[in-house]
């Protein structure tokens, strides 16, 4: 038997991280600590703006297309894949903005889930003529089994499904393959 995904215990890497002993912080959805590794190359590229005369013009682009690349490694892309934004909510708004929907169809949303995803929706149902599906949990059902059923109960009229690989406020994971 196949343990369900996310059953996993994630290994400790609080020493990858500025946190104190006696300190357990949750909201990383709003504000994550920053990796130390991060706080190095940041104070690196901080003393190069430093001295802005160093910085060629090709400076501009070749961090980001590195970054682009190794992502695209980590998850079996291509470079071309990937788009990288300033924030989640900018990224969903550039794709709520290139996407469409019949009108009456519906948006799946999770119940609970980050303000910023919810706003976007809801602005591209009243563009499109959609309404919004927030999809709750039964107590000891996952979000994966409530998202399946809504989708059977609603499946011809769901035109987006707007869910994350984790909720924010719980930490439940959700399998995107199964969703997908």
């Amino acid at each position: 038997m196949t343990s369900p995904v996310g059953s996993e215990l994630l290994p400790n890497a609080r020493e990858l991280f500025d946190i104190p002993d006696g300190i357990a912080y949750f909201n990383t959805a709003s504000l994550t600590p920053t990796l130390r590794s991060s706080l190095i190359a940041g104070e690196g590229a901080l003393l190069k703006r430093a001295q802005p005369w160093r910085i060629q013009g090709a400076d501009w682009f070749s961090g980001a297309e590195q970054r682009r690349a190794l992502f695209a490694e980590l998850i079996g892309a291509a470079a071309d894949d990937i788009a990288l934004v300033p924030a989640t909510s900018y990224g969903l708004a550039v794709a709520a903005a290139n996407l469409t929907a019949p009108a009456g169809s519906r948006v799946l949303v999770l119940a609970g889930e980050y303000p910023s995803g919810i706003y976007t929706w809801w602005r591209f149902a009243e563009r499109t003529g959609a309404s919004m599906l927030t999809v709750d949990r039964e107590p000891g059902r996952t979000w994966t089994e409530a998202v399946l059923d809504a989708l059977a109960a609603h499946d011809d009229g769901v035109a987006v499904v707007s869910v994350p690989r984790v909720h924010w406020t719980d930490g439940a994971l959700l399998d995107l393959d199964r969703i997908a």
